[in-house]
Parts: C-alpha cells; sequence; structure tokens
C-alpha cells in the first residue's frame, strides 16, 4: 500500500511548527511519524557521564598509590581499571546515538519509538495504553544556556518512556500535540486532549 505523505520541514512549514526546529513530521494517510535526525546534541548524556566515570578511575587510581594500598595488594587496580572501561563503553554508545535519528510513529492503532541507543529496537504502545503525554521542567543546558525539556509517554499500566530529550519547551508542545491528535482521532481511543505540560509558557 502506497502512502500519501505530507513532509513538513524548513521547506513545508505549518502555522504551529516552532522556529528553527529540526523535526521531519510527515503526515501520512493513516497516521504521523516524527524523525528527530542525528546531531551532534544528541548522545550528550552519555557522553558526559563516560566522561564522569573516567574521571572517577583516575582518581580512585590516584588514592590507590597515594595511600600505598596498590603496593601492597595488587589486584586493588581492578577497580579502576573497571570504572574506566565502562566509561569508554558509555561514552562509545553516546556517540552512537549521536549519528542515529530517533523515529516517533502513531499509525494503526500503535504508537511506536525507535530509540538510538541500541538497547532495544523499539517500544510499542497500543493507543488505549497511552494515559498522557507529560513534558518536563525545564533546564538550563550547560554548553549552550537554552532552556530544554523532555517529552515523556506515560502508560496505563503504569511507568513512562521519554520520547524526545533535551528539546524546547514549544516543540515537545507541538510533537504532543501532532501525538495526541492522532491518538484522539482514531475510532479504538476516542477522547479528549490530555496533554500535561509541567510548565506553561
Amino acid at each position: 500500500m502506497s502512502e500519501s505523505v505530507v513532509i513538513l520541514d524548513y521547506a513545508n512549514p505549518r502555522p504551529d511548527r516552532p522556529a528553527n526546529s529540526r523535526l521531519i513530521v510527515e503526515i501520512l494517510a493513516d497516521g504521523v511519524r516524527v524523525t528527530d535526525p542525528p546531531g551532534p546534541s544528541h548522545g550528550t548524556l552519555g557522553i558526559r557521564s563516560g566522561w564522569v566515570m573516567l574521571s572517577l578511575s583516575f582518581v580512585v587510581a590516584l588514592a590507590l598509590v597515594v595511600s600505598g594500598k596498590l603496593r601492597e595488594e595488587a589486584k586493588s587496580i581492578v577497580s579502576p581499571i573497571g570504572i574506566g572501561l565502562i566509561g569508554f563503553a558509555v561514552i562509545s554508545a553516546g556517540k552512537k546515538a549521536a549519528r542515529q535519528p530517533l523515529v516517533i510513529e502513531a499509525r494503526d492503532g500503535v504508537l511506536t519509538l525507535c530509540p538510538r541507543s541500541g538497547f532495544r529496537n523499539r517500544y510499542t504502545w497500543r493507543y488505549r495504553r497511552v494515559r498522557k503525554f507529560y513534558i518536563t521542567m525545564p533546564s538550563s543546558d550547560l554548553l549552550t544556556g537554552r532552556l530544554l525539556c523532555h517529552l515523556q509517554i506515560h502508560s496505563t499500566l503504569g511507568g513512562s518512556t521519554v520520547l524526545l530529550t533535551n528539546h524546547p519547551v514549544e516543540e515537545c508542545r507541538w510533537v504532543a500535540d501532532l501525538l495526541q491528535r492522532e491518538v484522539n482521532r482514531a475510532d479504538e481511543f476516542p477522547s479528549a486532549p490530555k496533554i500535561s505540560p509541567h510548565v506553561r509558557v
């Protein structure tokens, strides 16, 4: 079945699209697809966490040398080496995430998230399991100073999953509105919009 696609991007914006948004939105005959393209800002959490672990391994190794425990027991070096190796692995995962797109689809009664990380291929929710979309409290980015937040989905089965990370509030609102409209449009789960931002802008 061929798709009737309307792509919303820089060349084909819509009135409610936030300015300077990098997200690619495809309006399909049976739903909507949101793609967050690769970029240097993605994977920063993993990279920063990895560097923290590497720094910690260095501090632990230095403490062992200064205290003299390294001379007494050579096995004590295993701990900082292990922390350092985990740090390298986390940095590698963060760099890999920065090279991959993130895709969110709401089609045929199913909401699907294909994350950047390689730990899990995809997450899926039936529309009836979608309780609400939630926008977290924004925080200032250390590098750019911009106020960024996360867009989460809360399931009726309990728990929440992050759909978008480190995006402006208005962009998270826009994506949440697009997804909620699609969920509400489906006959399987007709309801009023339930977007629940933590803050008002």
